[in-house]
């Protein structure tokens, strides 16, 4: 890990900015001792890590160079936090793509989830245990660049002999799966049949898909389940990935 203070890296280096192939992860502006805290479970993922003092020097960090998660403390020195998210996000940024992932005190966690789905993935406890913050990136460094979209959506539940119509909207689509809006909550592992209206002429698009994780929304805004995609009818895939393309064209970062 390599750490832009100057400091002794967590892997042992001499603080330069080396980089092997592998997830990039910029963490700006957490302090010292908690970052320390979970610094472990990252170094145990075999993750690349650059650390700034501050939020504000993150920003020339963030887009000179990509990276795939960017971790925030949530209270910037000069800037608001929303300044800072909007110059990440901004079209020319090179991380402008990343996943964000704030890191908060209890009494900065209601500022914090307002920018939930406005350019901020994730909001967590800065006390939250190091192996939850490590659960949280690892899901965060898994899935596609994502757009966030409300889709009209329909799954096919097998329940008994029969089956369960579910329709709802997503919140986020990728080329490798989606996070779709519900209360219900369908077993992890569960596979799923759906459609998806793309909001064209051409009818929806279809394929099956597995239930990954449960969205919570204290942490992302929303109460909903992340599916992912395993396969689609005829057609479906090329649809989907030139609506995402058009779309991440338009909003670079989500």
């Amino acid at each position: 890990m390599a750490d832009r203070e100057g400091c002794p890296a967590p892997n042992g280096g001499d603080g330069g900015s080396v980089y092997a192939e592998g997830s990039r992860i910029l963490v700006a502006g957490i302090e010292r001792t908690a970052f320390e805290a979970f610094a472990p479970v990252l170094q145990r993922r075999e993750l690349v890590v650059d650390r700034v003092s501050s939020q504000e020097a993150g920003i020339a960090v963030a887009c000179s160079a990509t990276f795939d998660l960017i971790i925030l403390d949530s209270e910037p020195r000069e800037q608001t936090l929303e300044e800072i998210v909007a110059a990440m996000r901004a079209p020319k940024c090179a991380s402008r793509g990343a996943a964000i992932l704030v890191l908060t005190e209890p009494d900065g966690v209601e500022a914090a989830q307002v920018l939930l789905g406005h350019g901020v993935n994730r909001v967590m406890l800065t006390s939250d245990p190091p192996e939850i913050i490590g659960q949280q990136v690892a899901v965060l460094l898994e899935v596609a660049p994502r757009v966030e979209t409300r889709l009209s959506t329909r799954l096919d539940t097998a329940v008994g002999q029969g089956a369960n119509q579910l329709f709802c909207q997503t919140e986020n689509v990728s080329a490798s799966g989606m996070l779709v809006r519900t209360q219900r909550r369908l077993e992890i592992g569960e596979v799923v049949a759906f459609e998806i209206h793309l909001g064209d002429q051409e009818g929806p698009i279809a394929g099956r898909g597995e239930v990954r994780r449960y969205a919570r929304p204290d942490r992302e805004g929303v109460d909903g389940i992340g599916i992912r995609f395993v396969g689609f009818g005829v057609g479906g895939e090329e649809r989907l990935g030139a609506f995402l393309q058009k779309a991440l064209a338009q909003h670079p970062g989500g």
